[in-house]
């Protein structure tokens, strides 16, 4: 039995502002046997990767099930679509022999600006299957079945990008101020955990937040770990900053625990809303404006509770790239508070 390998080129099929796209054809055939691949090549390694990866687990499917000799036909194909930062995919394989038949669907979209993989989620839908877009149709699977989802002008207003950006340990007198400007600058909001002990000598950086509309939470009077004091002390620690921001008309009803720790107990006499993070920037360990601005564009994603600190330089110069580049990327910046009702 002999078989007949080709592979080859199609001319370039995409050749938009960013990105050229190529088309690779895999074509294997004999008596028995009739597979054909058809691919994308794309300028990004990771999503080469994933194709490459996805096609050999195809394959590799149906030749585990069917011994070569099998009388077969296999055919994978790859439609795409290209938005904004974003390119995406639907593969198609079919599979033919004599005992069965049947089609299945992969969609999946890569983020090519913050090199990830999106889901529905990401998009402002509530769930996280991978899909598919082709500028009229939202595409995933469910139960093994091809979904679509009509992009109507209510699914569009859904698809927005939001994240809270927030900022930890002020206020600080050389570094909020300049960070505070950054925002005023693009009009967007932020979010502000305050040490109490640093309010009463730093009242008119907090009244520059309140008077921008940004949001204020607790962060402790003092910033100590609330997992080695009582409850008593926990209350204490809440209470006296409360009080500080009181002097301005102010009461913060969302808590973060300083480094984030803390148990339900511990926290089960608060009041407040406890919050904590879903990105951390490491700014405090990093130190480098480039590689916190890289670690925050590499894992942001929709709904995210981005963790800061407007204490060093460093997050300044971050926070004065990042900005810009998330607006451009699609993200809305709101507050911790917005974020919630939203994800409600």
């Amino acid at each position: 039995m002999k078989r007949f390998i080709i592979c080859f080129f199609l001319f370039i099929l995409c050749s938009c502002n960013r990105n050229e796209i190529y088309i690779k054809q895999n074509l294997s055939m004999d008596n028995d046997v009739y597979e054909r691949i058809t691919y994308p090549v794309t300028p990004y390694k990771e999503l080469n990767r994933y194709i490459d990866e996805l096609i050999l687990s195809i394959t590799n499917k149906y030749h585990d099930t069917f011994q070569s000799d099998t009388v077969y036909e296999l055919q994978i194909t790859f439609d795409y679509y290209e938005q904004e930062t974003t390119l995406s995919f639907l593969g198609t394989s079919y599979f033919k022999s004599t005992n069965n038949e049947e089609t299945n669907y992969y969609p999946f979209t890569y983020d090519y600006l913050n090199k990830t993989f999106k889901t529905l989620q990401d998009i402002g839908l509530n769930n996280n299957y991978d899909y598919y877009f082709n500028g009229t149709n939202i595409y995933y699977v469910e139960n093994n079945e091809l979904q679509v989802i009509p992009y109507t002008n209510e699914v569009s207003k859904t698809t927005s990008k939001v994240i809270a950006l927030t900022f930890d340990d002020g206020p600080n007198r050389r570094i909020t101020p300049k960070i505070l400007d950054l925002l005023d600058e693009y009009n967007i909001k932020a979010t502000f955990f305050l040490i109490g002990k640093q309010i009463d000598e730093n009242q008119e950086i907090v009244e520059r937040m309140l008077a921008s509309g940004h949001q204020i939470g607790n962060h402790t009077f003092t910033h100590h770990n609330i997992l080695k004091l009582s409850d008593d002390e926990i209350l204490a620690e809440l209470r006296k900053t409360d009080e500080a921001l009181s002097k301005l008309n102010y009461t913060p009803t969302i808590f973060r625990p300083p480094y984030g720790s803390y148990t339900k107990e511990c926290v089960s006499d608060i009041s407040k809303t406890v919050i904590t993070w879903d990105l951390d920037s490491r700014d405090w360990e990093l130190l480098d404006a480039n590689k916190v601005y890289k670690k925050v564009m590499s894992e942001v994603k929709n709904n995210d509770i981005i963790l800061m600190h407007d204490m060093y330089e460093s997050t300044y110069e971050a926070v004065k790239r990042l900005i810009p580049d998330l607006l451009e990327a699609g993200y809305e910046f709101v507050t911790v508070e917005e974020l919630l009702e939203i994800r409600e």
